[in-house]
């Protein structure tokens, strides 16, 4: 899977999530084990294109090699976005620091379009 391609599946897999959670009570506490029975998949390691991505030879998920780590957006810090959509107190919540993940993704998109467009340098 190539960067790109990684980052294509991210944008999906988090429109999905969000489009399944625009259909719930808005208010309800988040519930991370009904939307994985009911979605079958997560806002986890084992459910990012990201993740995936950055895989070390040895199976270990690699966040320096995320390309949202190399763009200073970490996953793995106590005031990260992720920890933010992880510990949102409700779905509204959730939906709120979720979309903002999403506009993330799709300007890191957008910005490594624009590199493999951009003419080699020699």
């Amino acid at each position: 899977m190539t960067k790109v391609e990684a980052i294509i599946d991210s944008i999906a897999h988090w429109e999905r999530m969000i489009s399944w959670v625009k259909q719930q009570n808005p208010l309800e506490q988040i519930n991370p084990y009904i939307m994985k029975d009911k979605l079958g998949e997560l806002w986890d390691e084992e459910n990012c294109a990201l993740c995936k991505y950055s895989t070390d030879e040895k199976g270990k998920v690699n966040c320096a090699m995320c390309p949202l780590a190399k763009n200073l957006v970490y996953c793995n810090t106590p005031d990260s976005l992720w920890t933010k959509i992880h510990f949102s107190s409700n779905w509204s919540e959730w939906v709120e620091n979720a979309e903002e993940m999403l506009a993330i993704l799709k300007e890191l998109f957008a910005k490594e379009i624009a590199i493999e467009a951009s003419p080699q340098k020699i």
